[in-house]
């Protein structure tokens, strides 16, 4: 869940799901919308939208802002990761998604890899250690 959620200055919480896997080396989120809100993932349309994780999601968003690529959304997971999202379509053609390093996220995302990796393609899924 998203606790908070600013998109182009109104804030309010988007419905939504998030399923998360790996291919190979590759996290990557799969995002149902359930509702209008805005929100930037309603605004890429779908897109593909890459995420960086940085230590310092405040000096991130002040060095995209410095040179020339506005902050359209800000918010806050449920687990306590700091999120925006960069108007980066200048450059890349779509928004960029910035998440500052959190401890939930480094052991989530690590246990997800190396169940991927260990992943015997047995059954459907793999189990989280």
């Amino acid at each position: 869940p998203i606790y908070s959620h600013e998109h182009r200055g109104s804030a309010a919480l988007p419905s939504l799901s998030i399923a998360t896997g790996y291919a190979g080396a590759v996290l990557f989120e799969l995002v149902e919308l359930h509702d209008d809100t805005p929100s930037a993932w309603r605004e890429s349309g779908g897109a593909l939208t890459p995420a960086i994780v940085v230590d310092d999601l405040d000096a991130a968003v002040a060095a995209e802002t410095a040179s020339g690529n506005a902050c359209v959304t800000r918010g806050v997971y449920g687990f306590g990761a700091k999120f925006a999202f960069i108007d980066a379509r200048s450059a890349t053609g779509g928004l960029v998604q910035l998440i500052e390093r959190h401890f939930v996220l480094t052991q989530l995302t690590g246990a997800m890899r190396d169940a991927a990796a260990a992943w015997d393609r047995s059954s459907l899924t793999a189990t989280l250690k």
